[in-house]
């Protein structure tokens, strides 16, 4: 007899496999887990999210990244501490919006 498969929710990232062109397939990277996917099986299925763990169900907006999830993180821009010249043109912008006393 066969051992017993343990049944999960897959955690898939898109890697490469093709050898002269690109070839993009879903790999389950949880442990022990082997399988593998095309982008087309696994539309309207549910899978984990890389971020927060939880389950959710794909749709096609779910793709355009390496690691599928469900909930976006900030971007490196967006974690960025702004420039002196960013501040800058903030205070400007709130002066001309607001008025002087406004943008302090």
């Amino acid at each position: 007899m066969p051992e017993e498969v343990k049944q999960h929710r897959h955690k898939y990232k898109k890697i490469d496999i093709g050898t002269r062109k690109p070839y993009f397939v879903y790999r389950c990277f949880i442990d022990e887990c082997n399988h593998y996917t095309t982008k087309n099986f696994l539309l309207n299925k549910k899978v984990i999210c890389w971020n927060c763990e939880q389950e959710f169900v794909l749709n096609p907006r779910h793709f355009n990244r390496v690691k599928l999830v469900c909930c976006a993180r900030p971007t490196v821009a967006d974690r960025r501490k702004p420039t002196a010249e960013s501040k800058a043109a903030l205070t400007m912008m709130e002066e001309d919006m607001f008025g002087e006393e406004d943008a302090q």
